[in-house]
């Protein structure tokens, strides 16, 4: 079997070996194809790995030609810092130079201010002392019948004596008391010839002998004295009366309480009660302080009576005042002259005296220097001193709103085109200072002057009336007293009805909710000029206490704009207000570590609401005034019920979710102690509710706000009226808070020495 299948197998080889001979040429064929493929593809790969060398290699010659103008540049940018450098260098010790001079310059500048006050205040004195001379002499002519005719009128008097003193070209004609003793001697001098016509009131080396002339006049109300006691030497005098142990710095702190709350004569000092002095002093000083000053004032009153009605003359207190008057004879003198008007150009400005500098700027319509300012207010209170030595109220504020009638630009109270008040306030505020500073009495007044007529302000109404112009304050429709065209009660209660139906929805159509506001204007007005509370406003006007709601009463109650004027405002003044505030305002006491924690505080924080929120923070630390009466810090995730409002102040109040004002992203508005508006997603939102909530509930700003919120008022949310306070409780009479008028003249002096 093993021999047949290898037989088998021989016949089977010459067919395989025959089909193995035919298939090798095509296997050859297809690999010398396979190999001409592998060529062509080896080529193509070497030709496109050439393109791709050549393109890198130009990009690298672009990128190294690039590198080389790189350089070049760098090389150049280098010398030009160089150059900076050595010019900024130069520069630097340029300025250190100009700087040297210009504090030289400053320094013989000061020294020149103060020379030319000591011979303003020379010239003054000696006007005075020729003018009681004068009057003396007069007396003698009238005395002497044959020289009647050769006397000088009454009014033209001062104004000779005043030429004689100023000017040495302008002589008076001799002239004799008796026919005998010529008032010009050969040289040209003029010897004053003393009451009895024989004693020389000027001695051979020049000076003026006192004469007793003018210890007689004295004796009929004309005394002047030559040492002016200030406001703070008058109450460290009264503190020091009563407590001559209290520390130095207690003393300061009490006598800077004392003119915050407006004590300025001896009278004020009675109407001073125990809680004024709280914050300065323990209960038992502040007991006794009272006591003494109450005791003393009403007894010297008595005593003074009594004696005033015997002799005519008034005691003096143990502690004199800076504006106390000089006789009964000198308070006849001021009620004498205090219906004297100079609204109609009685008294003419002496514009012509102005130097030439101060003219020139008030014709180019630009501001003066402060310089140059208080230099013309020295001019006019010469004049009007010299015009009459009992200068009123009136005709301080009759002469300076003529002033400023006259140069508007140049004088008027303007904070970024906004006339703040009148426009006058700051200028008569100046002149009066400086009138009580040319006045120097000695003797006290223990009765204050009466208001005459047109002076009267809000403290100086009676009590009955004081609320309503306190609430009607700033308003052009406190009460309104018809309804509008085409309401009726009933409609009027039908659109409250519609209001308190929108509110419940979650979209309500704020035009809709605008004209119903709008219409029911009256209303509202009527129920809160009764005494209506807040809960029952709450709950019969739920948009009252909203954004939309509240503008639109705010809008028809004063005329302005709420939030919108605001951010006008802001965006217009702002600036300007913070760079004050951050540069010349640092240098008020206490103010620069608050300054410190409101910048750390907004960090990055840019734009109009973080700018609102800097403002409002640094004015309250500018006027020294409680940030806690105006905002209230609770957790971030506090709710309105959880709030204690026993911490809550009765005044609107901003209650802040979060740390601070800077990082909250939600806030409440609390009024009378109840949360009106649980959430508040913007701060300017929250600030408009707030300080709209003053005037549409007839709420009296805190005394311890009233500068920062009277500043606010007027300088963002251009409510200025020309009278009146909204200040709650105050023992001084303002036309506009000084302080907040001193604040704006600062501006407007700060602008001056940028330009």
């Amino acid at each position: 079997m093993q021999q047949g299948s290898i037989a088998h197998l021989r016949q089977l080889s010459p067919s395989t070996q025959r089909t193995d001979s035919g298939r090798l040429p095509q296997a050859g064929a297809k690999m010398d194809a396979l190999g001409q493929h592998t060529d062509m593809n080896h080529k193509q790969a070497c030709i496109d790995l050439e393109k791709a060398t050549q393109y890198i290699t130009q990009a690298l010659q672009h990128e190294v030609g690039r590198n080389q103008e790189l350089c070049m540049l760098i090389r150049r940018l280098e010398e030009t810092e160089a150059e900076t450098g050595r010019s900024l260098t130069e520069q630097v010790e340029s300025n250190k130079q100009l700087k040297l001079k210009i504090d030289e310059l400053y320094k013989h500048l000061g020294e020149k201010d103060h020379s030319l006050a000591q011979a303003n205040q020379t010239v003054a004195s000696l006007k005075i002392q020729l003018r009681g001379l004068n009057q003396h002499r007069q007396s003698q002519q009238s005395n002497s019948s044959p020289l009647q005719s050769d006397q000088l009128t009454a009014a033209e008097e001062p104004l000779v004596w005043s030429l004689q003193l100023e000017s040495p070209d302008v002589h008076i004609p001799p002239v004799t008391l008796d026919g005998q003793f010529p008032l010009m001697s050969s040289d040209g001098q003029i010897p004053l010839i003393s009451s009895d016509g024989q004693i020389p009131l000027v001695s051979s080396d020049g000076q003026i002998p006192l004469v007793s002339g003018i210890k007689e006049e004295n004796a009929h109300g004309f005394e002047q004295c030559n040492q002016y006691e200030t406001t703070e030497t008058f109450l460290r005098t009264a503190i020091n009366d009563v407590l001559p142990d209290l520390p130095e710095e207690s003393k300061d702190v009490l006598k800077e309480t004392l003119q915050s709350l407006g004590v300025e004569a001896d009278g004020d000092l009675q109407l001073i009660e125990e809680a004024d002095l709280l914050p300065s002093l323990r209960p038992i000083q502040a007991r006794r302080l009272v006591a003494v000053w109450k005791q003393k004032c009403q007894a010297l009153e008595c005593s003074g009576s009594s004696l005033e009605a015997s002799s005519g003359r008034l005691p003096s207190l143990p502690f004199s005042s800076p504006r106390s008057s000089t006789s009964t004879s000198s308070s006849s003198c001021g009620s004498g002259s205090a219906g004297t008007d100079w609204a109609n150009n009685a008294f003419p400005v002496p514009w012509e005296k102005f130097p030439e500098e101060l003219t020139q700027a008030l014709e180019t319509d630009t501001r003066p220097s402060p310089q140059m300012r208080r230099e013309m207010v020295r001019i006019v209170v010469r004049e009007m001193m010299a015009k009459t030595p009992c200068v009123t109220k009136r005709n301080v504020t009759d002469v300076g709103k003529a002033m400023v009638a006259k140069y508007p630009k140049s004088l008027q109270d303007v904070f970024e085109g906004d006339v703040i008040g009148s426009g006058y306030h700051s200028l008569v505020k100046q002149l009066q200072n400086r009138i009580e500073n040319a006045k120097r009495y000695t003797a006290p007044k223990i009765r204050k002057r009466r208001c005459h007529a047109g002076e009267c302000d809000t403290d100086e109404a009676p009590p009955e009336k004081r609320a309503v112009l306190q609430d009607t304050y700033g308003c052009i429709n406190w009460d309104p007293k018809l309804l509008p065209l085409g309401e009726t009660d009933d409609s009027q209660q039908r659109n409250k009805e519609k209001l308190k139906t929108l509110s419940l929805q979650t979209d309500p159509n704020p035009d809709e909710v605008k004209r119903l506001m709008r219409s029911t204007f009256y209303s509202q007005r009527k129920q809160v000029n009764q005494g209506k509370d807040i809960r029952h406003l709450l709950e019969e006007w739920p948009f009252w206490f909203d954004e939309i709601g509240m503008s639109v009463h705010f809008t028809e109650l004063t005329g302005a704009d709420l939030k919108e004027t605001f951010i006008r405002n802001v965006e217009m003044k702002g600036k300007r207000l913070l760079n004050y505030l951050r540069t010349v305002g640092v240098k008020k006491s206490k103010f620069l570590p608050a300054l410190m924690k409101f910048r750390l505080m907004r960090g990055e924080l840019t734009g109009c609401t973080e700018d609102a929120k800097e403002l409002v923070l640094l004015l309250l630390s500018y006027f020294d005034e409680k940030e806690d009466l105006m905002f209230c810090y609770v957790e971030e995730s506090c709710q309105a019920e959880e709030l204690q409002m026993t911490q809550v102040p009765l005044t609107p109040t901003i209650v802040v979710c979060g740390q601070n004002c800077f990082s909250s992203s939600r806030f409440m508005l609390s009024v009378d102690r109840t949360i009106v508006n649980d959430n508040i997603s913007c701060f300017t939102s929250a600030l408009s509710l707030m300080f709209g909530s003053y005037f549409c509930f007839n709420i009296h700003y805190p005394a311890k706000l009233a500068s920062t919120l009277e500043f606010v008022q007027r300088c963002f949310y251009s409510v200025n009226p020309q009278k009146g306070t909204k200040v709650a409780k105050t023992n001084t009479s303002h036309q506009m808070n000084p302080r907040v008028l001193t604040l704006i003249q600062d501006l407007s002096d700060q602008d001056w020495l940028h330009v």
